[in-house]
């Protein structure tokens, strides 16, 4: 019971002070991700692997400029709660807001893993790579990201509506059709699956490119070192390829 009393005491202590530390985050994530579009879509940087980091830079920007009015209402102004006499129009902000945080956020996920997937085959693969990660096919793995996470995310979108509170003010609550199994499939499905794949996929992929650049580097220091001392290394292919 005392552990149940300090977290409620922290949490009713940090939600004084998370709108002022979103609203600080928020401002610098914004600033560097369109820093980072603008600097990206120059003519000169084009490129496949450039055009994700451009779609993850866009889907971060996205998140964080609506996180901003959301944060500054909720967490400066007022509170988010079903007392706080709230009007019409910024209930329906909040749940416009969770819909885009939760689409963007999973689009950035997986277009982080389309990123590795990318990375690996073009470092690891270098014949195969050149014929394969291609601007046309990075605008094809973007365009699926989004397509599938607007799928996979749609039933956030209808599950909550917005109705009048008797103290006055409104609030959101979930709308009749929303079952007890809807919830867990969506659960299941949006919390659990896409979260937990994403996280394989990640941890699958981007060793293996890393794993891959430090053993190419072993190589090409080995082979100066040999140069320098008139020496000859062992085949780089060979040794590359025992992994």
């Amino acid at each position: 019971m005392s552990g149940d009393t300090a977290l409620w005491q922290f949490s009713a202590w940090y939600q004084r002070i998370h709108g002022y530390l979103s609203l600080a985050a928020c401002t610098f994530g914004s600033t560097s991700n369109a820093m980072n579009i603008a600097v990206l879509t120059r003519r000169a940087l084009i490129s496949p692997t450039n055009l994700l980091l451009t779609a993850l830079a866009v889907a971060d920007l996205l998140t964080m400029v609506f996180y901003v009015p959301y944060a500054a209402y909720f967490y400066c102004y007022a509170r988010p709660d079903e007392l706080g006499h709230h009007p019409a129009a910024w209930i329906r902000y909040l749940l416009f807001n969770n819909g885009l945080n939760i689409t963007a956020h999973t689009a950035a996920m997986w277009l982080t893993v389309s990123l590795a997937v990318f990375r690996y085959v073009a470092v690891c693969h270098p014949t195969v790579g050149s014929r394969v990660c291609t601007l046309r096919r990075a605008r094809i793995a973007v365009a699926a990201v989004v397509a599938s996470t607007v799928v996979f995310c749609s039933p956030n979108y209808t599950m909550f509506r917005v109705l009048p509170v008797s103290s006055g003010g409104y609030w959101f609550y979930t709308n009749p059709f929303i079952t007890d199994e809807i919830m867990n499939i969506n659960f299941w499905i949006f919390g659990v699956v896409l979260k937990v794949l994403n996280c394989f996929c990640r941890v699958f992929w981007a060793p293996r490119t890393k794993l891959f650049v430090h053993k190419l580097q072993t190589v090409l220091l080995l082979r100066a070192f040999c140069n320098e001392n008139r020496a000859y290394p062992p085949s780089g292919e060979r040794w590359l390829s025992r992994t």
